[in-house]
């Protein structure tokens, strides 16, 4: 008798002790449900499913009983169209079971119409997508033409879960896994294994063959957990003659899943169903989703630019991809264009579509807020945040566009940070759809421009003599700068900056007075101002070396004028001047022609000088006395010639005349001494 009471206290305390541990997992699975869009139309119950769609969005895939099958399937309106990308965000509850949970969910995408309307699936282990284990080659209860992710709280220990079992000599809990397949496909998602009967009479099972398995394996790491998690799906559809997409797939925080799809061959088709099957045997859990983005019901993009004032591109986010361009500096001024817009793909008008864009590192300016072109107060921004009401989006009208400028904010480092902006959807039948802006930020700088395609300067000697003559280090920069052709501007605005302000982190004055012919020196060209740093451009200088000549190729020893009688306004030169000048220095070396009249005209024979003027006649109808002191004639540059005539290009209206030539002069022939001076011209 003492030993029966002692037995019924102790199962009594067993008793108290289960209920106690259920209460307590109870009360993990009292979380909130995530926000989520409710979806009336969208999916539907077939005949025979034990699933509840509840009016608030959730939909309940199989009560907390056993043997429960359910299933919910997208409707014609709301097929997964796999000509085109997508994304889709749910989120799913496994119940609060751990590790008495049974049996699982599965997401299914599929062409398999009957199964639409009527489901006479399995219960238990196949949760509803997997053919029966057991059952003979010719078993229909899989899904056909199917592609399935599931979700399986239960470890069946038969062929349904051909998961490792061990590693390095361990035993692995199983606290659920997450496995793909194709449920139709008898050849490659199933392997045929005996299990009995010998010889003569065998008996075979269909072990499954998991791909992507991720198996729980912590203490307290469970998918039936008490927690909803977020299931996200990306299609990436073929493109061109492409026969196969990529469908990306990721449960919670766990590493995502990438699996290659052929629509025709596995669907036949690019439009397929989709939804969650779940099932119950003897082990029950409560299997739950909601749906925060829904595929071809809400299908919207978010095509955007950040520009510089210049219409530069420094982000783009295209085919709801964001991609980082040029670098934006801090203080510098960008503009955002965003234009929400309603896809082809979309089965439903957006309605009440409302933005939330949320700034990283730049900051609105006010009065720059517009709508559709159209000017709005700065009522909807909150700080860094905008929320904005845009109203519908349809096929006909599909796009909004919102505008504003923003300053880009101080860097908080002295270097590169990289930094993204949010633009987040919500309407009637999208929650939180987001597109991210990344961008890159520096600190302000005054950046130094290079007009030229290197990064080399020769220069000629009588520069190089002239810089010789400055009086510091920062004159010659200065004057090399201008030379070269360098600018500078501060990277935020484009403020010039004057070119006093350039320097050489080297003494460039003694760079250029030990600089020899031919040689090289090195020097780092910086302008910093208004208190900014610089960027740096490198330049090599080079001396001209000493060849080449400047001379007269060509000079008439002597030569004659027209013979002109007394009295006679006018004597022209004669055709018996020859002048060449021949210049083989560097290319766009100048050079001058002057003339004096070193000895004045006299008679040969009464040795009397000649009363009148020596001019030289210029193109343009000017003249120039010639007279003891020196006076430019010509000028040039071997820039596209080495040699030049000057007597060449004389007319009989151009050229040296004499003029003015008086009638006391005595009839005779007269000589006189001309100086020709050919000078070398800086280049700059």
């Amino acid at each position: 008798m003492l030993n029966r009471k002692l037995s019924a206290c102790m199962s009594i305390l067993t008793i108290l002790l289960a209920v106690l541990v259920i209460n307590s997992h109870q009360g993990e699975a009292a979380i909130t449900t995530p926000p989520h869009i409710k979806t009336d139309g969208v999916f539907a119950t077939p005949n025979g499913s034990d699933s509840t769609p509840f009016p608030d969005g959730t939909v309940q895939v199989t009560a907390d009983t056993g043997n429960q099958k359910g299933a919910i399937w997208s409707q014609e309106g709301a097929k997964m169209d796999l000509t085109h990308n997508f994304s889709s965000l749910m989120y799913i509850n496994l119940g609060d079971k751990r590790d008495k949970a049974g049996d699982g969910m599965a997401f299914v995408m599929m062409n398999d119409k009957p199964k639409v309307t009527q489901w006479g699936q399995d219960v238990g282990g196949s949760i509803g997508v997997w053919r029966n284990p057991n059952g003979k080659m010719t078993d229909a209860t899989a899904i056909k033409n199917s592609f399935a992710v599931e979700f399986d709280t239960y470890h069946n220990g038969d062929g349904l879960d051909a998961l490792p079992s061990s590693e390095g000599g361990l035993i692995l809990p199983d606290h659920g896994h997450i496995a793909y397949g194709f449920p139709g496909d008898i050849n490659h998602s199933y392997e045929k294994v005996q299990t009995g009967g010998g010889i003569f009479l065998p008996t075979y099972t269909y072990e499954l063959i998991h791909q992507g398995t991720k198996v729980l394996t912590g203490d307290n790491d469970y998918l039936s957990n008490g927690n909803w998690h977020p299931f996200k799906i990306d299609w990436v559809a073929p493109k061109g003659n492409e026969t196969t997409g990529t469908l990306t797939y990721q449960f919670d925080n766990y590493t995502s899943v990438n699996v290659t799809i052929n629509p025709t061959t596995v669907f036949g088709t690019n439009k397929v169903y989709w939804g969650f099957t779940g099932s119950t045997g003897g082990s029950t859990e409560l299997n739950q989703v909601v749906f925060s983005e829904v595929p071809g019901l809400n299908d919207i993009d978010s095509p955007s630019t950040m520009t510089n004032l210049s219409g530069d591109s420094i982000a783009t986010i295209k085919d709801g991809k964001g991609t980082a361009g040029a670098d934006v500096y801090a203080g510098q001024t960008v503009h955002y264009k965003i234009t929400p817009t309603d896809l082809v793909t979309s089965a439903h008008d957006v309605t009440n579509l409302n933005a939330t864009i949320k700034l990283a590192h730049t900051t609105y300016k006010p009065g720059t807020l517009k709508l559709d072109g159209q000017t709005q107060t700065d009522g909807a921004w909150s700080g860094k945040t905008l929320k904005e009401s845009l109203g519908t989006l349809t096929h006909s009208a599909a796009t909004k566009t919102i505008e504003f400028d923003a300053t880009v904010d101080n860097n908080t480092s002295a270097g590169k940070e990289s930094a993204q902006d949010t633009i987040t959807y919500s309407s009637d039948l999208l929650l939180n759809k987001e597109f991210d802006l990344p961008y890159n930020v520096q600190p302000d700088i005054i950046e130094v421009k290079n007009p030229n395609s290197t990064n080399n300067y020769t220069i000629s000697t009588a520069d190089l003599d002239k810089m010789r003559t400055l009086s510091n280090s920062d004159a010659v920069a200065q004057a090399l700068a201008k030379l070269i052709g360098l600018t500078a501007n501060r990277k935020s605005d484009n403020a010039s900056v004057s070119l006093d302000k350039f320097k050489t982190t080297a003494d460039a004055l003694a760079a250029m007075k030990n600089l020899k012919a031919g040689g090289s020196v090195n020097l780092d060209f910086q302008a910093p101002d208004m208190g900014l740093g610089s960027t740096t451009v490198t330049y090599t200088i080079t001396a001209a070396k000493n060849t080449g000549t400047l001379i007269f190729s060509q000079v008439a020893p002597s030569s004659t004028f027209q013979d002109t009688k007394l009295g006679s306004a006018l004597a022209m030169h004669g055709q018996d001047w020859n002048t060449t000048v021949q210049d083989t220095r560097d290319a766009g070396s100048k050079w001058q022609v002057t003339l004096s009249l070193s000895a004045p005209f006299k008679s040969l024979t009464k040795r009397a000088p000649l009363i009148g003027d020596l001019e030289y006649l210029k193109s343009d109808g000017t003249a120039v006395v010639i007279t003891d002191s020196p006076v430019e004639i010509a000028s040039g540059s071997n820039t596209t010639s080495q040699t030049t005539s000057i007597t060449g290009q004389w007319t009989d209206k151009t050229g040296l005349a004499l003029k003015n030539i008086s009638t006391s002069n005595y009839a005779d022939l007269y000589s006189g001494q001309l100086t020709w001076t050919l000078n070398n011209v800086p280049s700059h």
